[in-house]
């Protein structure tokens, strides 16, 4: 596992070099990044590069921003964060928290005992509000800490704020995602001591990120797709999959077909992501499986997870197994009657419109996946049966036109379906 270790940095040309040696001195790094904000006098750039990290530059205002312009630079999926002003920092602690990970685990957090200083911050604003607001997280021993493991893809980067509040944004945002937080203790850091007019603003920073977060009620999305292959939902709704998932809404599929080792690496790719379920129906490919007794299965599914939106095959694609999970799709819905009957029902794209039967798709609704078009190919690549470089060749060429149409760089499309009772909300996607 590759690692790149970001370093926002304000006038720490005392310390930086240190920091950067010790950091190529774990195994797991192979990229390390000084973030410098733009306040920066001293000659943190130069030691920095001659120490061999990469320097990027900050132009917007805010500790966050910073650290969000350091994220933009860097390549690897897994990102180690550290302050620049620590005197006695390990190169193990990065070990650590790499080891400490499996794919629950969105944030490994480090904490120590507060021997010398009490932070003031914390101990005075963040955990007293925590404790009251959000007591799931009030283990978290030291929930401002700025040493600490995240995974981009399990987290909302671009959307944290710009200020002190980030570290603390960051935890709240895995933690709404359902991904673990892992702690591991180190040795209680030396750093530099702010001053308590330094404190103040990051303060009030702190007690605003926790009221506006707290007092934001906003709906999950419930997504249910019904395909007829464990891969159809990678390859035609992965992007929108993971989108829904990493913002805190859910996703069920209903796999129709597939033998064992297809169903084994559908559970494998579902677990890249949270808050996504597999149901398999265990009908063979190329079988008549347009029956009542798949479709009530279907209704009761959709009974018990009250989907939002529905996403199916369309009627008129390439493949026969697909054409059929369509019509057992739409002879659920009639099954359904009103009663949680969902509010969208989308048409989802085919093999790159490609067979004549297909290039009469004509999506009317589009959904920017560019952020999660690196996890969309991760999950394909999962399925190592199937032809997995013509898939990824055929969705990168297929998203990239849906994005010319849509003005983004990738995009996946649906079509609105449009028979009884179907599309009674505006809301999309």
């Amino acid at each position: 596992m590759n690692v790149s270790v970001i370093i926002p940095a304000l006038n720490e040309g005392r310390t930086i070099e240190t920091i950067i040696k010790e950091c190529k001195r774990s195994k797991y790094v192979n990229e390390i990044i000084v973030s410098i904000d733009k306040a920066t006098t001293d000659n943190t750039e130069s030691i920095a590069k001659k120490s061999g990290a990469i320097v990027t530059h900050s132009n917007g205002k805010g500790f966050g921003f910073t650290f969000k312009n350091g994220i933009k630079t860097s390549k690897n999926d897994l990102i180690f964060k550290t302050d620049g002003d620590i005197r006695d920092f390990q190169y193990s602690w990065i070990d650590r928290c790499v080891e400490s990970l499996d794919h629950k685990v969105g944030l490994v957090k480090t904490f120590w005992e507060q021997k010398k200083h009490t932070r003031s911050v914390t101990a005075l604003t963040a955990k007293p509000m925590i404790k009251v607001m959000y007591p799931e997280i009030s283990d978290i021993h030291l929930p401002l800490s700025g040493i600490y493991l995240f995974k981009k893809s399990c987290v909302e980067w671009q959307k944290l704020i710009d200020n002190w509040g980030f570290d603390l944004h960051l935890l709240l945002n895995v933690h709404s995602n359902n991904y673990t937080v892992k702690q591991i203790m180190i040795p209680e850091i030396e750093d530099r001591r702010k001053e308590t007019k330094e404190l103040i603003p990051m303060a009030n920073e702190i007690a605003s990120l926790l009221f506006s977060k707290k007092e934001k009620t906003e709906k999950k999305l419930k997504i249910l797709l019904i395909t007829a292959h464990p891969d159809d939902c990678e390859i035609f709704c992965g992007g929108t999959i993971a989108q829904t998932c990493l913002s805190g809404g859910e996703v069920k599929s209903i796999i129709i077909t597939g033998n064992e080792e297809r169903k084994q690496e559908s559970i494998t790719a579902s677990q890249i992501l949270p808050n996504y379920s597999l149901v398999f129906l265990g009908f063979k490919e190329f079988e008549d499986f347009v029956i009542k007794k798949a479709a009530m299965q279907i209704v009761e599914i959709i009974h018990d997870f009250k989907p939002d939106v529905l996403i199916t095959h369309q009627p008129n694609d390439f493949h026969i197994d697909h054409r059929r999970v369509s019509e057992l799709t739409l002879m659920s819905l009639l099954l359904l009657g009103h009663k949680n009957y969902p509010n969208r029902v989308y048409y989802c794209n085919t093999y790159f419109q490609r067979d004549r039967m297909s290039q009469s798709f004509s999506p009317d609704y589009f959904v920017d996946i560019s952020e999660f078009f690196d996890l969309k190919k991760r999950l394909i690549s999962v399925f190592k049966s199937q032809r997995v470089d013509y898939y990824i060749e055929m969705v990168e060429a297929m998203d990239k036109m849906n994005g010319i149409k849509s003005r983004v760089k990738f995009a996946e499309s649906f079509l609105t379906c449009t028979t009884h009772l179907t599309n009674k909300a505006n809301d999309h996607l």
